[in-house]
């Protein structure tokens, strides 16, 4: 039995997120030699069974440039391509995709299609569309897939990354996975109506990306295909309905040492200000104290910048 929302749900039911998956039967195909690996044999019962035979095999650069468009989204460069080439020993072909593996750009490639699904976006969607800052967020998924983090994690850091044990910022900054909601800072807008309907979109892309459920339909009435009812959704909705809207800062260290720089700068002129903007010729005991209280110099060199932008505007 499977537990999903408090409702027990046969593992005989047809849809195919409750079948716990399993290793199938390689086909009986022809063994003549086309075949290398399992997935291959797949390939060639299904062409048999179409009655079509394989296509010739590609040439050593064509089948690096699909590797390489594949595995990072850019076709390779010609020193890549010289490197392969002139690689005939065996393993050529492992050696060259651990390289692509190993590539920042493996990342970047194959992160888009979760950013996609988790509706990542550097804008807010609605109104005039204002910029939103969460790229830390996007950088978070790249470097998941850079690190072959693995899948258990993957999504308990995103789910709740906040709640583990002494949560780092890495960990926090991986539930922006339910900040990617739309949010509306129009004037007059109803604030309560468009934070239901941002815990509505999170119920939905979670249930979407991590359960492939369309448990969607739930919102309106009991599921008509899968085994869910709308009580059952709003229990999921109701999990998600706890969560808090905070602003999370996300140190870096270029942006620190820059804003260090910054205000070493600030502190040389502030201890400059006074060569800069020297007291008015009003020294003496009487200058130094006005209706009996005693004036600091800061207060007397305020009063002088003062009455020297008045003069300046006159």
């Amino acid at each position: 039995m499977l537990v999903i929302c408090g409702s027990a749900v046969s593992a005989a039911d047809e849809h195919w997120a409750f079948q716990s998956p399993s290793r199938p039967e390689l086909p009986a195909a022809k063994d003549d030699g086309w075949a290398q690996n399992p997935i291959d044999r797949f390939v060639r019962a299904r062409l048999e069974q179409e009655g079509l035979q394989p296509s010739p095999r590609a040439d050593r650069r064509t089948l690096f440039r699909r590797l390489s468009l594949d595995l990072t989204g850019f076709p390779p460069t010609k020193t890549q391509i010289d490197v392969f080439l002139a690689d005939t020993e065996a393993g050529a072909w492992q050696r060259a995709a651990q390289q692509l593996l190993e590539s920042e750009h493996y990342g970047e490639h194959w992160a888009a299609w979760w950013l996609d699904g988790a509706r990542y976006a550097d804008t807010n969607g609605y109104e005039v569309d204002r910029p939103r800052s969460i790229w830390a967020w996007r950088d978070w998924v790249i470097q998941a897939f850079n690190h072959d983090m693995h899948f258990d994690r993957f999504t308990i850091e995103q789910i709740a990354g906040d709640m583990l044990p002494n949560a780092t910022i890495s960990q926090r900054i991986a539930t922006g996975f339910h900040r990617n909601s739309f949010m509306n800072e129009e004037g007059g807008h109803d604030w309560e109506q468009f934070r239901y309907e941002s815990v509505v979109d999170r119920v939905h892309t979670t249930a979407t990306v991590f359960m492939g459920l369309t448990l969607a339909c739930a919102q309106c009435h009991d599921h008509k295909y899968d085994p869910f009812t709308q009580e059952e959704y709003f229990r999921f909705f109701a999990l998600l309905n706890n969560d808090d809207e905070p602003e999370l800062e996300v140190p870096d260290d270029d942006i620190l040492a820059r804003q260090a720089a910054i205000d070493g700068e600030v502190r040389r002129l502030e201890s400059e200000r006074a060569d800069h903007f020297p007291l008015e010729e009003d020294s003496g005991a009487a200058a130094a104290s006005q209706n009996g209280q005693t004036r600091t110099d800061q207060q007397r060199r305020g009063e002088y910048l003062q009455k020297k932008f008045a003069d300046w505007m006159k």
